[in-house]
């Protein structure tokens, strides 16, 4: 939040714990271009956290969370044994999954590489459309193979388990490696590493996330 405090934010964290929930979801806020809070951020409206403050929260709350018993399955998300969200995990495993109503997102693998499609996003919209064409949906991409393989990497990457690289290997035909040269520096870098079939970001590379996930784009 706009200055806040990292002692604050520790504070909000062990009043969520009190409440006894199975997850717990931390994001850092973004600040969206065309939002009025992104403008205001632009004129000193409001005042960001610092990076380094930002970074001391995210450690903050690794540390709180773990300590009271909630695996980090996913860079923000942490849940209690067996209470991982099916929901969060099936966007990051390459699942299929429909949208359905004003604005939802859809995903399919196959045929391959893939398809994403959106429905309008304004009610009125959604359904004049269902109306006069039995569909909503207002925006199609049919995946390149490049978008097919990357999108697989960096949504896999999001999970603390990472990428299972036999299942990249039989859905698109060639080993990681093969399709990502640069796989081994991520590994030489320390930001990520080799665990059995699967390629995982390590502690450092979960603080440096973002751009790990660029490098495949």
């Amino acid at each position: 939040m706009p200055e806040q405090t990292t002692a604050e934010w520790e504070d909000d964290l062990r009043a969520a714990l009190a409440l006894g929930p199975d997850h717990v979801s931390a994001y850092g806020l973004t600040y969206e271009e065309g939002t009025p809070l992104h403008a205001w951020r632009e004129r000193g409206r409001v005042v960001a956290v610092a990076h380094d403050d930002e970074a001391a929260m995210a450690e903050a709350t690794v540390r709180i969370l773990e300590g009271a018993g909630y695996g980090r399955y996913e860079i923000s998300s942490f849940a209690r044994p067996g209470h991982a969200s099916r929901h969060n995990v099936a966007y990051w495993d390459g699942s299929d999954y429909l949208g359905v109503g004003a604005g939802a997102h859809s995903y399919a693998a196959s045929p391959a590489p893939g398809r994403r499609w959106s429905n309008e996003k304004l009610p009125a919209l959604y359904v004049a459309a269902v109306d006069a064409h039995g569909t909503a949906v207002a925006h199609a991409d049919d995946l390149t193979e490049g978008q097919a393989r990357a999108e697989f990497c960096f949504t896999g990457l999001r999970q603390t388990r990472g990428i299972d690289v036999d299942a990249f290997r039989r859905r698109f035909g060639l080993a990681l490696e093969a399709a990502f040269s640069h796989v081994d520096g991520l590994i030489a870098d320390g930001l990520a590493e080799r665990a059995g079939e699967r390629l995982r970001l390590t502690a450092d590379g979960l603080r440096f996330a973002d751009g790990v996930a660029a490098t495949f784009l």
